[in-house]
């Protein structure tokens, strides 16, 4: 709610990256539950995924062993948890657009797109 005293974090509705990474231990792709690594994953920020773009070259080799997906399709944004700014839309209809950033690894950049835009992947980190 606009107050802050409700913590609607976990509705997969509105908010389905967060969600997704929230809850990424209980999907069965993740093999996590029972392990030491089933917590504590997140949504990374756009500065986060900035570092971890800056590693990337290093960061590829190492998910291709693993049969992961890497850091350089030219199409791929990926949502962050940075939110920006929330805006009218130009219809003249008052119809406001809330907007995260997403992060391209392919450009290395951040982009700013509307929430429910579902074009775009999330990915989850465990500690940073």
């Amino acid at each position: 709610n606009t107050l802050g005293n409700n913590d609607d974090t976990n509705d997969s509705d509105k908010y389905p990256a967060f969600y997704y990474c929230l809850n990424y231990k209980k999907l069965n792709e993740s093999h996590l539950q029972g392990s030491e690594y089933e917590e504590g994953w997140y949504l990374p920020t756009a500065y986060e995924c900035l570092d971890i773009y800056l590693v990337k070259d290093q960061l590829n080799p190492v998910l291709e062993m693993c049969s992961g997906w890497k850091f350089d399709s030219e199409n791929n944004k990926f949502w962050t948890s940075s939110q920006t700014e929330a805006f009218e839309n130009e219809d003249g209809e008052g119809v406001t657009t809330y907007r995260a950033y997403t992060f391209s690894f392919y450009y290395g950049m951040p982009d700013d797109d509307p929430k429910d835009d579902d074009r775009h992947s999330a990915f989850p980190i465990r500690q940073f």
